[in-house]
């Protein structure tokens, strides 16, 4: 699709309309989590596609085509976050076109970032790592750009095996990070921040075998999160209970267990319902306590009804 500029009155209230749809989408989801937010979400991206398809060739403004990459955007995390990864998949590649012929450089970033993180979700660790290279390989001018992608590496050298290389990765990408968020930074990246680096931190030193740094990091993961990120209060304990058991501590899953049962954003997100039974089946094989496996059964029943494992694109 190619872009030109377009005029009046008409792309002005269609570029509020996305704009405030966005911004709407993003405020739920930090809060309340996506299960009940994606179908809307994937719904009204791709009206906004058919919308801009009627224009024609040569006729789309670039500022409504870059505001529906990035409802694109968001429809892609939220499908991802309710574990409909193939439909996630699907979103973000029909979405990076729009930000490629907007010329919004910042959002194909972003979208290479859902992608690469997307990838290393699903095992796919070399397409994390490549995409992830792809966007550093442009040097991105904003300094959280580039530790955002840098995060993406990590998570990608971790899925492959390189624990060292992937916790290197990560100290450069929180040299990076000195200070909040400037004039150079887009707005999105907000939520990359000390909790969510420690967060990253506990996974990949729980898939590199490293059990007592990962119980450190998802611990400091959940203490410094700030308090308005309901839907991530949940997923964080859920990713912690994970790295208590390994470390065969049952009291204190058993403890972050109940918080997750006592929160009312557990029905949020469709990852911790699976992260849930996944660690319910941990348990029992590592001989815990009943106490503990009992609150896991409950955590995950209140949490969400059983759910397909997640697929890739290919896959369908």
């Amino acid at each position: 699709m190619t872009v030109a500029e377009g005029g009046a009155a008409a792309r002005e209230s269609e570029l509020h309309r996305l704009r405030e749809t966005i911004a709407r989408f993003v405020a739920l989801d930090t809060v309340t989590g996506s299960r009940a937010l994606y179908r809307t979400a994937v719904g009204e991206f791709r009206r906004g596609v058919r919308r801009l398809s009627r224009r024609g060739a040569g006729t789309v403004p670039a500022d409504l085509a870059a505001a529906l990459a990035e409802l694109g955007e968001v429809a892609a995390w939220l499908c991802y976050d309710s574990e409909q990864q193939a439909l996630s998949w699907r979103v973000s590649g029909q979405a990076l076109p729009l930000a490629r012929a907007a010329g919004d450089s910042a959002m194909t970033r972003f979208l290479l970032s859902h992608r690469s993180m997307q990838a290393a979700y699903l095992g796919r660790g070399r397409t994390a790592l490549d995409l992830a290279d792809r966007a550093l390989a442009e040097r991105p001018r904003s300094r959280r750009v580039t530790a955002m992608m840098r995060v993406r590496r990590a998570r990608a050298l971790g899925v492959l095996g390189d624990g060292g290389g992937a916790l290197a990765e990560l100290d450069r990408a929180r040299a990076g990070l000195d200070g909040g968020v400037t004039a150079d930074d887009p707005v999105w990246t907000w939520w990359l921040h000390d909790a969510e680096l420690a967060a990253h931190e506990a996974e990949i030193r729980s898939v590199v075998g490293d059990v007592r740094g990962a119980v450190r990091a998802s611990s400091a993961a959940v203490a410094l999160l700030p308090a308005g990120q309901g839907r991530d209060q949940v997923l964080y304990r859920a990713a912690r209970i994970d790295d208590l058991i390994n470390a065969g501590a049952w009291s204190e899953a058993v403890e972050v267990t109940e918080e997750i049962i006592a929160s009312p954003a557990a029905v949020g997100t469709e990852r911790v319902p699976r992260m849930l039974r996944v660690s319910a089946g941990q348990a029992g094989r590592s001989r815990a306590p009943g106490l503990l496996l009992d609150a896991l059964r409950h955590a995950a029943q209140i949490a969400g009804p059983p759910r397909p494992a997640p697929k890739t694109e290919e896959e369908t």
